[in-house]
Order: structure tokens, then sequence, then C-alpha cells
């Protein structure tokens, strides 16, 4: 009698996954080219927001937010996430510091200049970079 040949575990996607959040809104971040940078160089990233619900959500700013606090507003008019329809778009960070990252997708729904902004980040769909 032959072994039975196992076949080879297939490895994982690399970065995040859509988790659905407190708006029915998903979001996902993509290192765009690669995923090491050196000090000073631009990360260029693409990200997906995408709604699970029947009806479009509204929001009035997204942006991309890092791990060590930088924040960079991609989209800052008020507009909608459609349903079924992903919210695309590049944008990118440049990171003055060596070390390991994590961006996400941040959206904020309302009242975002306000103390109580309503803010919302993806952490389940970040990318993770390398600065060196």
């Amino acid at each position: 009698m032959k072994p039975t040949k196992v076949p080879p575990t297939p490895t994982p996607a690399p970065g995040g996954e859509h988790v659905v959040g407190s708006h029915g809104v998903s979001g996902l971040v993509i290192a765009r080219d690669k995923t090491t940078f050196a000090v000073g160089e631009k990360a260029f990233f693409t990200y997906e927001a995408l709604n699970h619900t029947k009806d479009p959500v509204g929001f009035e700013l997204l942006g991309l937010k890092a791990s060590n606090g930088l924040f960079n507003t991609s989209w800052v008019n008020p507009d909608v996430i459609l349903p079924g329809v992903p919210f695309r778009y590049d944008d990118g960070l440049t990171f003055n510091t060596r070390g390991t990252y994590q961006v996400v997708l941040a959206i904020c729904f309302a009242r975002c200049g306000e103390d109580d902004a309503d803010w919302e980040e993806f952490p389940y769909g970040a990318a993770t970079i390398t600065v060196r």
C-alpha cells in the first residue's frame, strides 16, 4: 500500500481582513508595492471600505492611521459608502523612525471636529509594514 501524499498547507495571504464594525462597514488597508521602506520614504497603501448594510452609509472624513499616531486625511468631503460597492483609494504615509507599524483605515462618521466625534478604526484590516 502506497502512503497518501499530504498536500502542502496553503500560505495565508498577507494583510488583514474585512471585519464589520458598528456602522455596518468594514475597512481594509493593503501595502501597495512593498512592505519594507527606508526611513523618510513614502509608504503607499490601497484602502477599501465596504458597506455590508442595505442602505448607503454616510461619512465625513476618512484616512490612514498608523500605530505611532501618524494620520493622513484622504477624504474630507461628506460622502456615502454604497452597499456592496467597495470605496477604494490610494494614499500614503511617510515614517521618519525605524520600526514596525500597523496602518488602519479610520473613518469619522459624524461630528468630526468635536470632542464626541464618531470615529471608527478597523484593526482587523490593518497592513503591517517595516521601516528600516
